[in-house]
């Protein structure tokens, strides 16, 4: 009984590698799906209010390809040290062996793709933000929420009133500023040593 149990369990927990390839590549089908339904959205969005579709800075899409690209190189480079130095306690292989078997052509590929998805959601999502302005009925009525649930005042004058408008208004600017780049670097160094 324990034997048959066990090949179930072992059958169960053995998938073919070519089962396993289509899982992953379905998976991957479903971001790229999601992605190209949020620029569809974003263009359309485009359309809808006459604004042409476009980079805010006319180069962050590709100064932020290329600064993430340094980041990746930064980041796999660090990663394939600390293997090869943990490899090296265990009689492990040389610095390269650790790379080429670390960052096969179809790794550095899904990374790629990935972090390409995730600048033109940001892209997509920079447009969007920047045409928020054009929605005022509905800015109007998060407003009146908004000092319906700070008794009638502005929640922006009572965090002003509370933090001060020098010393933290610099450091909240900042900090709001640099939000992206900390989520860029997270999601990079997350996908090069997972």
């Amino acid at each position: 009984m324990d034997a048959a149990a066990s090949r179930t369990t072992q059958a169960q927990t053995d998938v073919p590698a070519p089962m396993s390839r289509v899982r992953e590549w379905t998976w991957v089908l479903r971001v790229l799906a999601i992605v190209v339904v949020f620029a569809a959205i974003a263009l359309a969005r485009s359309w809808s209010v006459d604004i042409p579709f476009r980079d805010p800075t006319g180069k962050l899409f590709s100064h932020k390809i290329l600064s993430t690209a340094e980041m990746l190189l930064v980041f796999a480079g660090v990663d394939i040290v600390v293997r090869w130095l943990r490899g090296r306690k265990q009689g492990g292989g040389s610095l390269w062996r650790t790379a080429r078997e670390r960052w096969t052509p179809y790794r550095i590929g899904m990374i790629a793709l990935a972090l390409v998805c995730y600048q033109v959601v940001y892209l997509c999502y920079r447009n969007l933000k920047s045409w928020d302005v054009l929605l005022a009925p509905r800015d109007d009525m998060l407003l009146k929420w908004d000092k319906w649930l700070f008794f009638g005042h502005s929640p922006a004058v009572l965090l002003h009133d509370l933090l001060g408008q020098d010393l933290a208004a610099r450091f909240l600017g900042t900090w709001y500023e640099a939000f992206s780049t900390l989520v860029t670097i997270a999601l990079v160094a997350a996908l090069a040593t997972a």
